[in-house]
């Protein structure tokens, strides 16, 4: 069944898809009167729809068999450097996937690409066709990119960590493992090139751990999707 995103402010027993969202169902899909969809909000809540009317920007619905779920008992923020090329939609795709709560885009000292303001926009949508295409309940909030050090000037309860390369470090599950009951869980990973050790100095006197995710170099998208992994097997 084709899902679709309906603005959380919207549902009631009758409700209308306005924007991409109609267009995709009505110009795309090509639905008509009487088909049924799925809508959800990004919040945990998902129903039934039946379409009632369509136009070429406006899809009218009835809603039916209303339901929703609880948050995950830890949330998960990935604070990851900046990745050049297509590297970022696809790592913000398939964090999705793996249940992420949050995406903190950072801009480091070895960031090769600076985005323009609407590239957030666009990993938002990203992230927003990754929700309708993997089934997940909860929309991902995405961040503006920041610099580390604005990053580092904000609260980071729970289990904070950093993948890192240098010495000294402990292995990536022995951190997770290691962390107890926690509801708040912030995993850091730097661009192509690594953090300076500078930064690396800022994240561990602000209290994120270094964590090891093996022997061998791993690309970065590669390790924040190890990371996350292994913060699902955990706390899930």
């Amino acid at each position: 069944m084709a899902r679709f995103f309906l603005e959380p402010e919207s549902w009631g027993d009758h409700a209308e898809l306005v924007g991409d969202e109609a267009v995709h169902c009505s110009r795309v899909l090509r639905a008509k009167e009487g088909d049924v969809i799925e809508v959800f909000d990004g919040a945990g809540r998902w129903a039934r729809a039946e379409i009632t009317s369509v136009d070429r920007n406006r899809v009218s619905l009835r809603l039916s068999n209303q339901e929703s779920c609880p948050k995950p008992a830890v949330h998960v923020v990935l604070a990851q450097a900046i990745l050049k090329g297509k590297a970022m939609d696809w790592l913000i795709q398939k964090s999705v996937e793996l249940g992420v709560s949050s995406i903190q885009p950072l801009i480091t000292e070895h960031t090769v690409v600076r985005p323009a303001e609407a590239k957030a926009e666009k990993w938002r949508r990203t992230a927003l066709e990754a929700c309708k295409q993997s089934g997940q309940r909860f929309l991902p909030e995405i961040g503006e990119p920041t610099t580390l050090k604005a990053f580092l000037e904000n609260n980071h309860p729970g289990l904070s960590m950093v993948a890192a390369l240098a010495e000294p470090r402990k292995l990536l599950r022995e951190v997770v493992a290691g962390g107890g009951a926690v509801d708040h869980v912030t995993f850091v990973v730097g661009p192509e090139g690594d953090f300076s050790a500078s930064e690396l100095d800022a994240l561990v006197s602000h209290g994120f751990e270094p964590a090891s995710l093996g022997n061998q170099v791993l690309r970065s998208e590669t390790a924040a999707l190890f990371g996350l992994a292994a913060i699902a097997y955990v706390f899930a």
